[in-house]
């Protein structure tokens, strides 16, 4: 009960686990992140602070860090994630795509967007990329099974005196329903971190005076 602030350095595969642990448990607040390179090695460090009652506001990046963080709070029956402001936006606010940024691209560092992120949120999706197409596989793996299934319908398998056939289709069935969500929750970090890297990338054109764009030659 007296400790007041935690200072975290989770294996990389570990870090979103983290990070939704010290949002679900409403008592910690992220105060900050940070992205260190040791012996060639990427780690997110993580400092939080015990949630005071009045403390409502969004993370608070590095006071060297010249941002500046928008509270932005959305009814969520109304939150569209599709039209999400990405920098400034609230932190930890409603929307599906901002709860998925908070975690694997962290509630400060998507709206300080340092330079080295680009670099980890690279490799991240790259990971995430890899481990969506095992699970796309899995998911191929579970229909073909399904469809082997000696009852097609699941209505006549469970009204048939074939028990086994009955119990492999209904396993069969929860196995590719497993995959399939496997499939859309790696999928959306993937859409997400790849969001994210695309405004990191932007922010990096705008600070090379590109203005955003890059001169690109013409198709012939």
């Amino acid at each position: 009960a007296g400790v007041t602030g935690l200072v975290l350095n989770p294996p990389a595969t570990d870090v979103p686990e983290v990070r939704a642990w010290l949002a679900e448990t409403d008592a910690w607040i992220v105060r900050d992140e940070r992205l260190v390179v040791e012996n060639e090695q990427m780690h997110a460090m993580v400092a939080a602070t015990r949630r005071a009652a009045s403390d409502r506001e969004a993370p608070v990046p590095a006071r060297d860090a010249p941002v500046r963080v928008v509270v932005e709070r959305r009814d969520a029956r109304r939150a569209d994630d599709a039209t999400w402001g990405g920098e400034g936006s609230r932190a930890g606010g409603e929307g599906e795509f901002a709860k998925v940024a908070d975690e694997h691209a962290g509630p400060v560092l998507r709206v300080v967007k340092p330079k080295i992120l680009g670099l980890y949120l690279r490799n991240r999706v790259e990971y995430f990329e890899n481990r969506r197409r095992g699970a796309l596989d899995e998911l191929r793996r579970c229909e073909e099974e399904e469809a082997r299934s000696p009852a097609v319908e699941c209505s006549l398998a469970l009204s048939s005196e074939d028990e086994d056939a009955a119990s492999f289709l209904v396993e069969a069935r929860a196995r590719r329903r497993r995959a399939e969500a496997e499939v859309t929750r790696l999928s959306k970090i993937v859409g997400v971190m790849s969001t994210v890297l695309g405004e990191v990338n932007m922010k990096a054109l705008e600070e090379a005076g590109l203005g955003g764009t890059l001169d690109l030659p013409q198709a012939r």
